[in-house]
C-alpha cells in the first residue's frame, strides 16, 4: 500500500503478484571493417546488445592484399569473449600482404656471329686437332701393319 505524489490519485494501481521488471539498456556495438568486407558487403556492421551481455566477437573480415590481423578495441580476435558495457566500436586491423617478387629473366646467351674471329680461330684450332688426330691414327695403323710383316 503506497502513497502516490499525484493528488488526483492517491492511491496507485497495483496488482498484488506482479512486479514491474527492470529493462536493462541496449547499446549498438559496431564493426567498422576498415575498407574489408564481410559476405561479399564493405557496409559496417551493427548489433545491439543488452546491458553487461556476454558476447562472442565477429568473425573476421576480408581484404585483398591484406591479412586480417585483429579487431582493435583493444585487440580482439574473432571468438572472443567481450561484455557489453556501453555502445563500442571495433576497428578491423590489417597486415599489408608482401608483393610477390618478380619473375627473373635469365641473361640471354651471346650466340656468336659468323664473322667473329674468335669462332674462326676456335674452329680453325678444332679442325687442326682433327686432322692430327687422323693422321696420328693413320701413322699408328700403318706401322702396326709394316710389324705384322
Amino acid at each position: 500500500d503506497g502513497i502516490s505524489p499525484d493528488p488526483d490519485k492517491p492511491k496507485p494501481e497495483v496488482t498484488p503478484g506482479t512486479k514491474d521488471e527492470p529493462t536493462r539498456p541496449i547499446f549498438v556495438i559496431t564493426y567498422d571493417l576498415n575498407g574489408g568486407q564481410y559476405n561479399g558487403s564493405t557496409d559496417d556492421i551493427h548489433e545491439e546488445h543488452m546491458l553487461n551481455e556476454v558476447i562472442t566477437i565477429h568473425e573476421a573480415p576480408t581484404r585483398e592484399g591484406y591479412t586480417f590481423d585483429y579487431w582493435k578495441g583493444s585487440e580482439y580476435q574473432p571468438g572472443d569473449k567481450y561484455t557489453v558495457t556501453g555502445d563500442h566500436t571495433f576497428v578491423a586491423q590489417w597486415k599489408k600482404n608482401p608483393e610477390p617478387a618478380a619473375p627473373v629473366k635469365p641473361a640471354k646467351k651471346r650466340l656468336p656471329q659468323t664473322s667473329d674471329p674468335t669462332n674462326v680461330v676456335a674452329m680453325g684450332a678444332l679442325a687442326a686437332a682433327g686432322v692430327a688426330s687422323i693422321a696420328s691414327g693413320m701413322v699408328i695403323r700403318r706401322r702396326k701393319d709394316e710389324d705384322e710383316d
